[in-house]
């Protein structure tokens, strides 16, 4: 049972939730970082495939945005109007960590595309492109607990806080792993054959 009397509850909560969030997902980020697929689907059209898993990866960490709404977020911690909810700071830890379960799930199903072998790398860096984005999740839980265990520590001793609480989180990809991709992409990609004229 949460001890609200503790004046940094609110954030001490928020990080035991994206913690237990996280730790449900630990095999399967293993998983992905082992290389192990799920699924077993053939792709012929490896152009259109890539497409549609690049869009679906892109719809799944643009979900971040409406997670972290200002109106939400505001809702949840409260503020001088607003008392801080627990159900609503539970269920945005939740959400977050349901960003990093699916952008696990989506690189382990890109991981066990069935592909001919020429086209092995490509989807093997196709699946690295959310590497960044699980770490800066990964990052975040972390930085969060740092946070709330000062604060818990210096509120409830009557001190000055000596750090301030951040929602800040953005997830990109990182630009070796993109040019890597695109590197890849261009090994399978058909070339134009150029047809120059004799002078």
């Amino acid at each position: 049972m949460t001890d609200t009397t503790r004046p940094a509850w609110p954030y001490t909560v928020f990080a035991d939730q994206l913690r237990t969030e996280l730790a449900r997902h630990h095999d399967d980020r293993m998983a992905y970082d082992h290389g192990r697929g799920t699924g077993t689907s053939v792709v012929t059209d490896i152009a259109a495939d890539a497409r549609q898993r690049m869009a679906l990866s892109e719809s799944i960490v643009e979900r971040l945005n409406q997670v972290l709404d200002g109106e939400r977020v505001r809702l949840a911690f409260g503020d001088e109007h607003t008392p801080s909810s627990e159900e609503g700071i539970r269920a945005l830890a939740t959400d977050i960590i349901g960003i990093y379960a699916d952008l696990v799930s989506w690189g382990r199903m890109t991981l066990g595309c069935r592909v001919e072998e020429r086209y092995s790398l490509l989807y093997r860096a196709l699946a690295n492109l959310v590497r960044s984005p699980l770490q800066s999740i990964e990052d975040f839980t972390e930085d969060v607990t740092e946070r709330a265990t000062t604060l818990d520590q210096e509120l409830s001793a009557g001190q000055p806080p000596s750090v301030t609480f951040s929602l800040t989180l953005r997830l990109t990809i990182d630009d070796l792993d993109l040019a890597a991709y695109n590197e890849a992409l261009r090994e399978v990609t058909p070339q134009r054959r150029r047809w120059f004229r004799r002078r």
